[in-house]
């Protein structure tokens, strides 16, 4: 789960394309403000697996931390 924007920190497009180096599989979702689809769109290209519009409930978190579960075990496979 990264943060797209850290406030005195590196945002989450920075902090995935350091962990993509570590590990190319690396599975990450943003957790977002921006509501604009055109936005949704690029972070999806980005690498992002899922993204959480802010402010968001337990029940969206747990749906898409399943879903990137769900992935990495589909990847697995």
């Amino acid at each position: 789960l990264l943060d797209l924007t850290m406030p005195g920190g590196i945002g989450g497009e920075m902090t995935l394309d350091e962990l993509a180096k570590l590990d190319p599989s690396v599975k990450a979702i943003a957790l977002t403000g921006r509501t604009d689809s055109d936005d949704i769109s690029a972070l999806n290209r980005r690498g992002f697996i899922s993204v959480l519009q802010k402010p968001f409930d337990v029940a969206a978190l747990r749906s898409v931390v399943e879903q990137a579960a769900d992935s990495r075990r589909a990847q697995k496979s």
